[in-house]
């Protein structure tokens, strides 16, 4: 090296050196989209573009040449039959130059591209990323760290697929994934992340189909910043529980876990653990188990390694010992340093079925050091289930009685009606006492105390298997009688199980509980609601920040209640509006009624500018498109997915994806107080209506949304009046 370069080098590392108390932390701001490149001997090939920020307060190094720039890692994931697996990885793309882009905000530029400044973007498109010149193993990567030999020694084969993100065919034929979903994640390293330790947000994911015949990758949904691919499980599956395992002067270890009922008091426990960063990676797994419990059907996922690595693709083998059920590599690190042990940016999935809860896990490290292994307390499931009934409590679902010495099974419509009965005579002391603990309480209570049901009282304990997110209760004061009300489970649980019960405050001990024996119920499709399709088909993103509206030219002309429209606004709170914009974010039936010509497609107080995408699109014909998707709240909580697709030939179509939403309007109205409100159950469609009327339905705690996975379609007369509701 000259001395010239020596003194250049030597000033950027200056220029570079963070200040006290400050530091970079890049992420990935984007996956802005994908390449698919054919397959191989049945392996497929792929690539995501990334768009990184560093969102830090010190710039980061880029420096093409030497081991001071990023190295980005693609992976894909599978969720299917409640198992999420990791099923695709591709070699590290090397950073060698950074933009001064603004995606995240606040970009304060570095004068060069050495460095990316503070608040600043970087774009590699998925072309880019797929290049194979660029390419460098996994293998020769210490991500806790960030170090990395530069030049890198090994390059992979330049073919179709070599280096590429791999999936093998089986993995992706709808034929034999029926049902799955599909997510990619994409995962930066880099050596100030790691000495600073910013480097557990460094990961994002975003949601992905393949189609037609050859498999091509379609990003869908919108790219969810500083998430690892665990939290997609856990974003379409809230029961899902999420622990971290910090290994000390080493890197992070996440658990994901799903218990799922298999019926006659048996479980599935589901592990998936995902290598964020940890250099010594995990040589085995295990799960403690109570004495006498009964384990069967061990199931072990791994992802392929390829193109050269020189990591081992041998299985783990799983064996129930003294204590617990253990899975491990074949061998050990002595004996072979490249056995195929869980390595940074992968994912390994552990299941077994079992009678009996389980205890913490503890992952055992490969590479020698100390400590030898890192422990998860247990994760926090329901013990009570199924719930042997008191002999005095008699619960029926739609005509199937409960008894008390078994639990039973019904089948019930997914947004159909329930019947249920509950007969009780007072006698005995309570089985269930007001003073047990909280986690024993939360499984029929789900966080409700006893001052909320009066002596005598009862409630529905719905979902009762899962208190993170029951899909109702409901309470009644009388202690017995016939009750009927609506089940509100999502699309998404469609041909799924939940479990139903119901607890008698005794009016003799008031601090107690009687529990009714347990109702294992499968939700069915309703064949009165129409499957929906929220994934946004392209067009133009729409910039829309808290409480405020764009409008857009239809093209065409668009008749509603009357009159004649060729441009509408799109309001960020769920609606559109004709003649002019809205801002107002509280969803009231008045509102609706008197207020602006609408569409309330998911009328709430919504807030794209923190989340989530909308776009517009429209053929300047006949049709035309807004789809919000993954919008939060106000609060920043939940994601709302749902389309409106709009039709000169006379309809107004809802589409409405994973809402996240408790309370919401979804209606129409001509405005102004020119047609009255009709309210509707816009799920036990078909719905007539008079032309000129305002239909809705209001959603709130006490009547959750059941909409979600669903179309609403409202079919209109020549001069645009709803006078259906399908």
């Amino acid at each position: 090296m000259t001395s010239r370069a020596v003194l250049l080098l030597l000033t950027l590392v200056a220029m570079l050196s963070p200040s006290p108390g400050q530091s970079p932390d890049v992420i990935v701001g984007d996956i802005p989209n994908a390449s698919s490149y054919g397959s191989q001997a049945g392996i497929y090939a792929y690539s995501i573009g990334t768009t990184s920020c560093n969102v830090g307060t010190q710039p980061l190094a880029w420096i093409a040449g030497t081991n001071q720039h990023p190295v980005i890692a693609q992976n894909v994931y599978r969720l299917k039959d409640d198992k999420f697996e990791q099923v695709g990885m591709s070699w590290l793309k090397h950073g060698y130059a950074a933009l001064q882009g603004n995606l995240c905000g606040g970009c304060t530029p570095y004068p060069n591209s050495t460095a990316l400044g503070v608040g600043c973007s970087d774009p590699y498109g998925s072309g880019t990323n797929g290049s194979q010149g660029n390419l460098g193993p996994r293998s020769e990567v210490n991500a806790a760290t960030g170090y990395f030999p530069y030049p890198y020694t090994l390059t992979p084969p330049v073919n179709t697929i070599g280096g590429r993100i791999q999936i093998k065919a089986t993995d992706l034929d709808p034929n034999l994934n029926a049902g799955a979903q599909y997510f990619v994640e994409a995962h930066y390293i880099h050596p100030e992340d790691a000495t600073f330790g910013t480097d557990d947000n460094n990961a994002s994911w975003r949601a992905c189909t393949f189609s037609g015949s050859g498999y091509n990758l379609v990003l869908t949904g919108a790219t969810q910043r500083e998430e690892q691919a665990l939290r997609a499980w856990q974003s379409v599956d809230p029961s899902v529980l999420i622990q971290h395992a910090d290994v000390p002067g080493d890197g992070r270890v996440s658990v994901a876990f799903k218990a799922a009922a298999l019926g006659g008091g048996l479980m599935r426990y589901v592990y998936a653990v995902q290598n964020l960063s940890s250099d010594r990676s995990v040589g085995s797994f295990t799960v403690s188990l109570p004495a006498g419990a009964t384990t069967s059907n061990l199931y072990f996922h791994d992802v392929r390694h390829h193109s050269g690595e020189p990591f081992s693709n041998s299985q783990w083998t799983g064996a129930v010992g003294t204590g617990g059920v253990t899975w491990m590599t074949p061998q050990v690190f002595v004996s072979n340093p490249n056995e195929n042990a869980l390595r940074w940016g992968s994912t390994f999935t552990f299941a077994f079925d079992c009678d009996m809860p389980p205890g913490g896990v503890t992952l055992g490290l490969f590479k020698p050091g100390t400590p030898t292994s890192v422990s998860l307390p247990p994760f926090v499931v329901p013990t009570m289930f199924p719930q042997i009934g008191d002999p005095n409590r008699d619960y029926t679902i739609n005509g199937v009685g409960s008894g008390s010495s078994s639990w039973v099974t019904s089948s019930v419509a997914s947004s159909g009606l329930m019947t249920s009965t509950y007969a009780t005579t007072d006698a005995g002391a309570p089985i269930i006492w007001a003073t047990a603990p909280t986690a024993q309480m939360s499984w029929f209570l789900t966080g409700t105390n006893s001052a909320d049901i009066g002596p005598g009282g009862l409630v529905f304990l719905v979902d009762g298997s899962n208190p993170a997110h029951p899909l109702s209760q409901f309470f009644v004061t009388s202690p017995t009688g016939n009750f009927q009300f609506a089940v509100t489970a999502p699309a998404s649980l469609v041909n799924s199980q939940r479990y139903f019960a119901m607890a008698h405050l005794a009016p003799t001990s008031p601090d107690g509980f009687w529990m009714s024996q347990t109702h294992l119920v499968s939700f069915t499709a309703d064949p009165n609601l129409t499957p929906g399709n929220a994934t946004c088909s392209g067009g133009s993103l729409v910039s829309l920040g808290d409480d405020a509206f764009v409008q857009q030219n239809l093209g065409y002309s668009f008749s509603w209640y009357g009159v004649s429209y060729t441009s509408l606004f799109i309001g960020s709170n769920g609606y559109v509006t004709f003649g002019a914009g809205h801002t107002v974010y509280n969803e009231t039936v008045s509102g609706l009624v008197g207020g602006l010509p609408r569409i309330a497609m998911w009328w709430d107080d919504l807030n794209p500018a923190t989340g989530g995408t909308v776009t517009w699109s429209t053929d300047n014909v006949s049709q035309s498109e807004v789809c919000f998707s993954a919008v939060p709240e106000y609060s920043a909580v939940g994601a709302n997915s749902f389309r409106l697709t709009l039709s000169s030939a006379g309809s107004v179509a809802i589409d409405f994806g994973a809402m996240g939403a408790v309370d919401g309007l979804v209606g129409c109205s001509p405005g102004n107080n020119l047609g009255s409100g009709l309210p509707l159950n816009l799920s036990s469609g078909p719905n007539p209506i008079n032309a000129g009327q305002a239909p809705y339905q209001l959603f709130d705690t006490l009547v959750p949304n059941d909409l979600a996975g669903y179309r609403v379609v409202f079919t209109l007369d020549v001069n645009g009046n709803p006078i259906s509701q399908n």
